[in-house]
């Protein structure tokens, strides 16, 4: 395998990873614990998951430009 041979296989795993990734977060235990009004927690965790989602599309972006 040559190297653009391997580095098309690095960016083609990488940018599944990214995909794979936007669908689940890990939130911490601290911020459930701590987060008494259920709404709130709500608001915590759609913009955990949103902002996930933002970082993987900019890598996968990035990814997919690279010759």
């Amino acid at each position: 395998m040559g190297p653009n041979t391997e580095r098309e296989i690095y960016k083609k795993q990488s940018i599944q990873l990214s995909e794979d990734a936007k669908k689940s977060i890990t939130i911490p235990s601290s911020i459930i614990l701590t987060t008494e009004d259920d709404c709130m927690l709500g608001k915590i965790v759609r913009h955990l998951m949103t902002t996930k989602i933002e970082e993987c599309n900019k890598h996968i972006d990035h990814m997919s430009n690279l010759k």
